[in-house]
């Protein structure tokens, strides 16, 4: 988890995003985890990842995920 963390702070930073202080957050709350649950959570509750990658990848096409399951919409 600390690992998946550190690799997204580095994709952020390395392209200067502003959701990279999101996961600095987040990183400090999972390495100071002293239980499986609050570390499962300070990664669930950070979803500045995803909007980074988003703003990464949206240039070429790739989105947030859907809502709900495929062939609901």
């Amino acid at each position: 988890m600390v690992g998946k963390l550190r690799s997204a702070l580095a994709l952020l930073e390395r392209h200067r995003l502003p959701e990279a202080g999101g996961v600095v957050e987040a990183l400090a709350r999972a390495e100071g985890a002293s239980e499986l649950e609050r570390l499962r959570g300070a990664e669930g509750r950070e979803p500045v990842y995803f909007q980074g990658l988003a703003r990464l990848l949206g240039p070429y096409g790739f989105g947030a995920a859907p809502a709900g399951p495929q062939g609901t919409r």
